[in-house]
């Protein structure tokens, strides 16, 4: 199975190695679209946002998150994302935030390994796990895209991501 894109003279070929499943979806020259806004106007997915074509309405979506099919409750689409576990929340972060969603699962779940404090989940750029006795120990470790699929050997938890399996601390040697 392979997939050609050309773009005037240059060309980019995929080819899939193992299973594949064939889909359709529809496609502007705006982006994908994904759902009505509250304007009553298309949304289109383009790049990391998902933006109306009527109002102009912004909405910015964290790394890895994919738009999904269902709305909130206020009318906007869902969509997810994995942050140590699968997420799905609304675009407007009026409805609940990443953030919120993150600390709520997994914050104070694991101890620093240099000097036995909890990680608390914060948003520094993106979300890491920082040692609660933040300056006198200034560990912390970036929440990965994927979720918590065991402990390492170090004690920290082991995460399955797009690239394979790997530690919290990225700079572990314990094997998975």
């Amino acid at each position: 199975m392979w997939l050609v894109a050309t773009d005037g003279q240059e060309t980019l070929r995929i080819e899939a190695a193992g299973e594949v499943a064939v889909t359709e979806h529809e496609v502007s020259e705006a982006g994908t679209p994904v759902g009505t806004c509250r304007c009553g106007g298309q949304l289109i997915r383009s790049g990391g946002a998902v933006l109306c074509l009527d109002c102009a309405e912004r909405y910015s979506l964290p790394s890895g998150a994919s738009t999904l099919d269902s709305a909130c409750d206020c009318g906007l689409p869902l969509f997810r994302v994995q942050r140590g576990a699968d997420f799905e929340l609304c675009l407007d972060y009026e409805c609940g935030s990443l953030l919120d969603a993150v600390v709520e699962r997994f914050d104070r779940e694991w101890t620093c390994p240099n000097c036995d404090g909890d990680l608390r989940v914060l948003r520094r750029g993106g979300l890491i796990a920082g040692c609660e006795n933040y300056p006198d120990c200034d560990t912390g470790f970036s929440i990965p895209d994927g979720t918590v699929a065991g402990r390492c050997d170090c004690g920290l938890p082991r995460f399955e991501t797009a690239g394979g399996e790997r530690c919290l601390d990225s700079g572990c040697g314990a094997p998975p």
